[in-house]
């Protein structure tokens, strides 16, 4: 497998066309907005998904208050969404799932290594998931924190440790767990290029990029 190149987290600045403020007061003329955390899914989730939970996302994203967010003309909001969608495509030269193979394994090197306390983690190796571990996500109620928790048990990193994974490394370790959750036959199978399957992903659900609009 080519080595990936590590690279810090990513953020870009986003000029407003028409700025906007706050309840206080403060104007906006563009936004910061950093690269989201797996942590930061679950919250958004949390938030109730779709729009809602999308315009809570990007309000903590950009680190500004929620009412921000939904002022935001289209035109203003589209470039963000299509910068956080972008996050998200595949990457050249990852494991690929062989599902007809004998037991599977696979190594990421993290395009953003985290963090957590004094540990920095810089890659991933995952085993394919067995019933158990299936069995392990039930109690979380989140398709993200369910994810998180798969991502766990098929790995050495904890939960607090998976939470601090970028969506786009989280992505290509999902893309690689996702052939294992489908239903079994090989034309069920997802392709190595298809979006990342979120916790659901038995039955090859996909999770779309968060709307910071409507």
């Amino acid at each position: 497998m080519p080595e990936t190149t590590p690279t810090e987290a990513l953020q870009k600045t986003f000029m407003l066309r028409v700025p906007v403020s706050d309840d206080k007061g403060v104007c906006y003329d563009r936004l910061t907005v950093v690269e989201p955390e797996l942590h930061h899914e679950i919250k958004m989730q949390k938030a109730g998904g779709g729009s809602s939970g999308g315009i809570a996302l990007l309000a903590l994203l950009a680190g500004v208050p929620a009412e921000v967010i939904p002022r935001l003309k289209t035109r203003d909001a589209a470039p963000i969404n299509a910068w956080l969608a972008s996050l998200r495509a595949p990457v050249d030269g990852d494991p690929v799932a062989d599902v007809e193979g004998g037991e599977a394994s696979a190594t990421f090197q993290l395009l953003a290594p985290i963090v957590v306390g004094e540990k920095m983690i810089s890659s991933v190796t995952l085993a394919e998931p067995t019933l158990a571990a299936g069995i392990a996500v039930e109690k979380f109620k989140t398709e993200a924190e369910q994810m998180v928790a798969l991502i766990a048990s098929c790995s050495l990193l904890s939960i607090p440790e998976v939470n601090r994974l970028r969506r786009r490394d989280a992505d290509r370790v999902e893309r690689w767990l996702a052939p294992f959750l489908a239903a079994g036959s090989p034309s069920e199978t997802p392709s190595p290029d298809a979006p990342a399957a979120t916790s659901s992903s038995a039955a090859g659900e996909t999770s779309p990029p968060p709307s910071a609009a409507s």
